[in-house]
């Protein structure tokens, strides 16, 4: 490579920083969007708007955010630039990678780190308030298996119908508040979309062809609109979307680590 073409070449230092901060802008956005819907008290809990809605947060739910990070991972993996011989082992590297701590950090969040934090979620807050569960510490000293089959007794009893209808709220949202029965902090979902759009981005960045950016903006607005979808259906704060944003934005720096090691072991060997 000629030295005028490699000085046209972004070093992967170089991408690193530029992505680092489109992250840290992505993330603030989330978080202040987030926070304006929560002061102005904006949800969507009725109607149409509520299935929108809801699509979208399920659209960073556990089910279907592993075939985006897979799919993230083969855009980024696929550097026109870089012979497909020279890319296998980083690739196969990281694949290994998100197979072993996606999961790993799924159990650590719902296990350890949101039961250390034990922040209630606001949903279940509206339905103690309701009467619907009549003790919020008691709800949450259940086991976590026990909560969901709970929580569903109590909104199928008559007793409630009352309270139950005067929440408004549409039966897709009603269905999803008794199945997210875990703590609040952090957002399992915002952490599942940032890590996806981690590893997008960081693709668009290694070769930055218009279609790329594209791609990459496009995954981060659906990450930023999954960690709103949070707080409109009530089921996180602000703040817990912000904190699952920055972790998974961490997540799929590591995940990175060996591509960003080979990549900078090629710098150095081409100047």
């Amino acid at each position: 490579m000629s030295d005028l073409a490699q000085l046209g070449k972004p070093t992967t230092s170089r991408r690193v920083r530029r992505g680092s901060l489109i992250l840290l802008a992505a993330i603030a956005t989330a978080a202040v969007f987030a926070s304006v819907l929560d002061a102005t008290g904006v949800t969507m809990l009725r109607g149409l708007p509520a299935i929108v809605v809801y699509g979208l947060t399920e659209s960073g739910g556990p089910r279907f955010v592993p075939l985006v990070l897979v799919v993230a991972l083969a855009v980024w993996a696929t550097d026109p630039s870089l012979a497909p011989s020279r890319r296998r082992r980083p690739a196969g590297i990281a694949l290994l990678l998100l197979l072993i701590t996606l999961p790993a950090a799924a159990i650590l969040n719902e296990r350890i780190l949101k039961p250390a934090v034990a922040a209630p979620r606001p949903s279940h807050r509206r339905l103690a308030a309701a009467g619907i569960i009549p003790n919020l510490d008691a709800f949450y000293r259940l086991d976590h298996r026990e909560r969901e089959p709970w929580l569903r007794g109590r909104l199928s009893e008559a007793a409630n119908a009352t309270a139950i209808a005067s929440l408004e709220l549409h039966p897709v949202v009603l269905r999803h508040w008794a199945h997210e029965t875990g703590y609040s902090f952090p957002s399992s979902h915002a952490m599942n979309a940032f890590a996806a759009a981690t590893l997008l981005l960081d693709g668009a960045l290694v070769n930055a062809t218009p279609r790329r950016r594209r791609v990459a903006g496009i995954m981060l607005g659906w990450a930023i609109g999954v960690c709103l979808s949070r707080v409109l259906l009530l089921v996180h704060r602000p703040l817990d979307v912000a904190a699952g944003a920055a972790a998974g934005a961490g997540l799929g720096a590591l995940l990175l680590l060996p591509w960003w090691k080979w990549s900078l072991g090629r710098d150095q060997k081409s100047t």
